[in-house]
């Protein structure tokens, strides 16, 4: 097998839904993810940063066989992959991509002592239901009436 086929894996996973405030232990709402507010330098125009927990049945020896990057990016590959609509399908969580920057993910153990892994992704979708929370939209700025990229 080369190289190649190696990094085109997915694997089966599922998203760890979370409160909208990391405080709250309460019976609320929960959702998939979390946009996140902090201004990541070097980002593609339109695309924007989500912090997700995500967790298999398999997870630590995938860890070991397949290693942690090529692990999380197969992981971003099947959520990608899930869709909505019937017509014109599009993916649930839009287009996933892992974000490239210090530290895009860490594995830890939850309360119980399963494994789970804590990514940071890039999506195409600033409003996504899935999410708590919208996208900022940091270095936009207004001239004269106009909108304009700062």
């Amino acid at each position: 097998m080369n190289e190649k086929d190696n990094n085109e894996k997915e694997f089966s996973c599922r998203i760890i839904e979370v409160h909208e405030h990391t405080t709250s232990d309460s019976q609320d709402r929960k959702k998939e993810g979390r946009y996140h507010n902090s201004n990541f330098p070097c980002l593609p125009k339109r695309r924007y940063v989500v912090s997700l927990k995500i967790t298999s049945d398999d997870l630590s020896h995938l860890k070991e066989r397949e290693g942690e990057e090529n692990l999380v990016k197969g992981y971003l590959r099947f959520l990608t992959k899930q869709t909505i609509g019937v017509r014109k399908p599009k993916p649930k969580y839009g287009n996933l991509s892992l974000y490239e920057g210090y530290s895009p993910f860490k594995f830890s153990e939850d309360k119980e002592g399963n494994e789970q892994v804590s990514v940071l992704v890039l999506t195409d979708e600033p409003n996504n239901k899935h999410f708590w929370g919208t996208a900022p939209e940091f270095g936009r700025i207004r001239v004269r009436g106009n909108k304009q990229d700062g």
